[in-house]
């Protein structure tokens, strides 16, 4: 049952190395650096940041000074843009069985899936890397 919700590992890199890099306020942080914290392949975390780079949530520069940090600041941010980054638009199935019998709505959970989506997705939406951090931080 642990498996019902999971974000990619990607995702997860990608969330993560943001969060780290929003505590860092605007210092350069090299990929081998992150992926130490983290405890992750700097090869994988790299191809994270590229993606991230790529839709203008990261700099990146090259060099023994170079390195990653925010685009923006983390306030302007939002968890469900990084998600999509990586994982596509936001989207969770109507049935959560592997081959649904049911007919377009699912009658084992109802609203339930709907309602749920719609409390993620809002979560995701209204909460930045700076709400992210703070949660961190306090913890």
């Amino acid at each position: 049952m642990n498996n019902m919700l999971r974000l990619s590992e990607a995702t997860s890199l990608a969330l993560h190395s943001m969060i780290l890099m929003s505590l860092k306020n605007g210092k350069m942080l090299q990929t081998k650096e992150i992926a130490e914290h983290l405890g992750c392949s700097s090869d994988h975390l790299s191809k994270v940041l590229q993606r991230l780079r790529k839709n203008n949530l990261v700099l990146s520069t090259r060099g023994p000074k170079g390195g990653s940090r925010l685009a923006k600041k983390p306030e302007q941010i939002a968890l469900l843009e990084i998600c999509e980054v990586i994982e596509g638009p936001f989207h969770l199935p109507n049935c959560m069985l592997d081959e649904p019998i049911c007919r377009g709505e699912c009658l084992l959970f109802g609203n339930l899936l709907k309602e749920f989506g719609e409390k993620l997705r809002a979560h995701l939406e209204n909460t930045t890397l700076a709400d992210a951090g703070k949660i961190l931080v306090d913890l």
